[in-house]
């Protein structure tokens, strides 16, 4: 973005993944509102949460194709979906290491 300012891919990629890390951001916060909460008012909750980012990402998409027509939608998906695929790896390493240490933990307390 710095060396070619003009590339609307790095554009794109940056307006993404501003938005999608806002939306991670305000994502995190309703899930840690949740226990609190009765079942019912939780799905509500989330459901509204899942309409408000979903309402974000088209008003990011529908502003930078009519207003910033330089900038690259591809990089601007691109960019959405970088955080995500973060979490996913990182729930991902995650879970082996939890699969891992109930394993050491089932060896040593209960045998093979």
């Amino acid at each position: 973005m710095f060396i070619h300012p003009r590339d609307g891919v790095l554009w794109g990629l940056a307006i993404g993944l501003v938005t999608g890390m806002y939306n991670s951001v305000t994502l995190a916060k309703r899930i840690k509102r949740l226990p609190g909460l009765h079942p019912e008012a939780a799905k509500k909750q989330m459901k509204v949460s899942l309409a408000m980012r979903f309402g974000l990402i088209m008003a990011v998409l529908f502003l930078v194709s009519k207003k910033l027509p330089f900038v690259s939608l591809f990089g601007v998906g691109a960019g959405l979906l970088i955080p995500s695929g973060i979490s996913v790896i990182l729930s991902v390493i995650d879970t082996y290491k939890l699969y891992r240490q109930s394993e050491a933990f089932a060896r040593k307390y209960f045998g093979e």
